[in-house]
């Protein structure tokens, strides 16, 4: 699981002020000895321009991930 908020903005000029908000969650299930279905949500809302312009991204992954051992690897 991943968070973050982060705030940019401009010295000396008259750019309005760049915001990401952002949030994940993953999980890994065991489907054979060395093999593991990998799925992952990510959403981030970007606001630049004092609010002008604002976008929400939405992510989906799904995968199969080969790892040999105890623990399967991160996705990330």
């Amino acid at each position: 699981m991943n968070s973050g908020y982060s705030q940019l903005s401009t010295v000396g000029q008259t750019l309005g002020k760049y915001t990401n908000l952002q949030g994940g969650l993953g999980l890994t299930y065991k489907l054979a000895r060395d093999v593991h279905m990998e799925f992952r949500y990510d959403y981030r809302h970007y606001t630049t321009q004092n609010n002008i312009y604002q976008k929400d991204s939405n992510r989906l992954t799904l995968g199969l991930a080969f790892s040999p051992g105890e623990t399967p690897l991160a996705i990330w």
